[in-house]
């Protein structure tokens, strides 16, 4: 095995010419190949494309440590595009036998392997990374880089790490099977949700996906649950009241609306609540926003989103849900439905459900966290149901726009 694919299966960057990366790849690969049987044993694998775009070192950064992860779970080429605010230095890339002139005045190019081994004594299954690297201002050659290397024939995804209404996104969303967004975005707070319902609109995207939507998804299935029950689905047509409550920000900060107010699109999505309106009082981690909504029945509802101040700091990832509390109109009031987590046990949720003639012992059902990793490699992974995303999103937007 030559030096360049050693430091190629290792992990390390190869210099690569960015005309000709599959015959390069394919001349890294090949000494592998030819160790068959040997210590030197490599598996090859592809279950999809996972082009990632990043407009700084800061996004990057993040994606590369949860990518090895993710690449365990579920193999992908992974097409990283990166925009060189600097330009182009010289990078310290170790340059593949006869690649021939790598760098380019307007593009760079360097591939890598990421390989994790399943056991003790089998051969480490690798997939490959590629990296594309442009100046700024020379952002469309990177989406004209794209097809050429989408392996055929598997699902091909986009991860935009950046801003949603940039308009390289639908030139690089031609080619895709689905956009993968993030609603708990922190940087843009609650603006974001307008961003992603604006990218779903666009004749180029054919489907998006939330990492912040997918970490709901406990939460939407012990919400659902609850109302198996007989009574608590007689309870139904009398909901007038929701609250939700989120986890606090170190510092006061304010915290990311993304979740909090999907949860709240989706619960009045499934009731047949249309969006009325919004009134904000307070500012930062102190602001109530109350959403006013008309039943199919024409009847007034509402929904009050906060931040719960009094959580312990570092229990739950900023901005995630940790209450939702279902509650009848007067004159019912004390009939409602409950989920909520408390500080001394941040991975399982009480459960509570009274009316007026039935008050049942609260449960506990376990909440867990997922990292990012296992939600990006359920995005992978799994059917989407884009449908309920979307309805929920049609509310949740412009309750934080």
């Amino acid at each position: 095995m030559n030096s360049a694919t050693a430091s190629f299966l290792s992990g390390l960057p190869v210099r690569v010419n960015p005309t000709d990366i599959e015959r390069e790849l394919a001349s890294l690969w090949k000494p592998a190949s030819e160790e068959a049987g040997g210590s030197d044993a490599v598996v090859r694998a592809c279950l999809a494309n996972l082009v990632i775009f990043f407009p700084g070192p800061e996004e990057r950064e993040y994606a590369a440590r949860i990518l090895p992860e993710v690449s365990r779970r579920h193999p992908n080429r992974i097409i990283n595009l990166l925009v060189d605010r600097n330009g182009l230095p010289g990078s310290r890339l170790e340059p593949a036998g006869g690649a021939g002139e790598a760098r380019s005045s307007r593009l760079e190019a360097s591939v890598t392997a990421m390989c994790s081994a399943p056991a003790p004594g089998i051969a480490p299954v690798c997939c490959e990374q590629i990296t594309l690297r442009a100046r700024l201002g020379e952002e469309p050659l990177l989406a004209g880089s794209v097809a050429p290397l989408l392996v055929p024939d598997i699902p091909v995804f986009l991860w935009w790490t950046g801003d949603y209404r940039n308009p390289l996104l639908p030139w690089i969303a031609r080619f895709v099977d689905r956009v993968i967004v993030d609603s708990r975005n922190e940087k843009k707070g609650g603006v974001i949700l307008p961003d992603i319902r604006h990218l779903s609109s666009l004749p180029e995207v054919k489907e998006v996906v939330d990492l912040g939507w997918r970490g709901l998804g406990r939460w939407r299935q012990t919400i659902a649950e609850l109302f198996d029950d007989p009574a608590a689905r007689r309870l139904i047509p009398e909901i007038g009241r929701l609250e939700v409550e989120r986890a606090p920000a170190s510092g006061g900060a304010p915290c990311s609306l993304g979740q909090s107010a999907l949860l709240t699109g989706w619960i009045a999505s499934r009731l047949g609540w249309a969006f009325a309106g919004k009134e904000v009082s307070g500012e930062g981690a102190g602001e109530i926003r109350t959403v006013l909504f008309r039943t199919r029945d024409g009847l007034p509802a509402q929904a009050s989103l906060r931040v719960k101040r009094d959580f312990p700091l570092g229990r739950i990832p900023s901005g995630e849900p940790l209450l939702a509390r279902l509650s009848a109109r007067a004159p019912a009031e004390e009939a409602f439905v409950k989920i909520a987590i408390d500080g001394a046990s941040p991975k399982a949720a009480k459960v509570s459900f009274q009316t007026p003639s039935l008050c049942r012992l609260p449960g506990v059902v376990p909440l867990p966290h997922f990292s990012d990793g296992e939600l990006l490699g359920e995005i992978l992974n799994t059917p989407v149901h884009p449908f309920v995303f979307r309805e929920a999103l049609e509310i949740a937007a412009p309750m934080v726009g």
